[in-house]
């Protein structure tokens, strides 16, 4: 679906605030070091972009779900989300799941930060070895939103007691090593923000993803002071970034298909289309250089 962020770019002090971004990136290797009965898991957070210069989310806590009856690469069980299911073969008298909480480092995360293809470690630690089912963020009074660079709204957390959980499917958890897993989580804050007389609200739309079974797509706009916006677009699916200081962009979690990339300039640059970007599942395509004239 296509996303409302391009009727915000008109402003151009937000947009131009949208480049003060960090460029931070975390890297996580699996550990085949794991106690006998436990696993171990990472889960790592990116964004994609926002209409606005900072968005603060307050973590306060990441646990997890856990199916100790069922392994890890087992079928997903279509029931396996509701409320009321005890585990694979279980009752409410003999229940097999578990709830975990891993090692976080609680505080304020700027999710503008974490888009371009940047990501963030948010969570790890080792859990009773089962199938994973629910990750459950918990978050703090603290959430903000920047409409300038000085200007903050609180943001008002919809929801049960200002949670996020989010269904965790068997393919968007990666086998880094024996026992050990990583899921990366999509905190698309352009669908998550909702404006209302005044008042801003947070309605989280969190996603899973496997980073190793998904596509990329990569290049660099020129010049640098063209400040482009770069939307890729396949039949219904429209994925959005805003490149680096040096022109450089990055689209991850990218399905295989045929895509056609739009750069939208700014500063009096035109904009160009280059369409046919064929993408092949996880494999990294690169776009040669794009050129951008008045």
């Amino acid at each position: 679906m296509r996303s409302p962020l391009l009727k915000f770019l008109g402003a151009g002090a937000i947009a131009a605030a949208l480049f003060t971004i960090g460029c931070s990136k975390s890297g996580v290797n699996g550990s085949s070091n794991v106690p006998p009965g436990k696993s171990q898991l990472s889960i790592s957070m990116m964004d994609a972009p926002a209409a606005y210069p900072k968005v603060l989310v307050d973590i306060k806590s990441v646990a997890i779900l856990v199916d100790t009856s069922t392994a890890q690469m087992d079928d997903d069980d279509p029931r396996q989300w509701n409320f009321g299911w005890h585990g694979r073969g279980h009752t409410d008298m003999d229940s097999s799941l578990v709830w975990d909480t891993l090692t976080v480092n609680p505080g304020i995360y700027d999710l503008v930060r974490l888009r371009n293809g940047v990501d963030t470690l948010l969570a790890n630690g080792t859990y009773p070895t089962g199938k994973l089912l629910k990750i459950r963020i918990e978050l703090g009074p603290r959430d903000t939103v920047y409409t300038d660079s000085v200007t903050a709204h609180p943001l008002e957390v919809l929801g049960h007691d200002g949670t996020i959980t989010i269904n965790v499917r068997r393919e968007h958890v990666q086998l880094t090593a024996s026992n050990s897993f990583q899921v990366w989580i999509d905190f698309n804050v352009n669908k998550s923000i909702f404006h209302v007389q005044d008042h801003y609200f947070l309605k989280p739309w969190v996603i899973t993803f496997n980073d190793h079974d998904f596509a990329k797509i990569q290049g660099s706009v020129l010049p640098e002071h063209a400040c482009a916006l770069v939307e890729a677009i396949r039949n219904t699916d429209t994925l959005y970034t805003i490149p680096n200081e040096d022109g450089h962009y990055k689209f991850r979690a990218v399905n295989a298909g045929s895509w056609d990339l739009t750069f939208k300039g700014r500063n009096s640059y035109l904009d160009t289309t280059v369409a046919g970007i064929m993408v092949d599942s996880m494999k990294v395509t690169k776009v040669p250089d794009i050129h951008l004239h008045k």
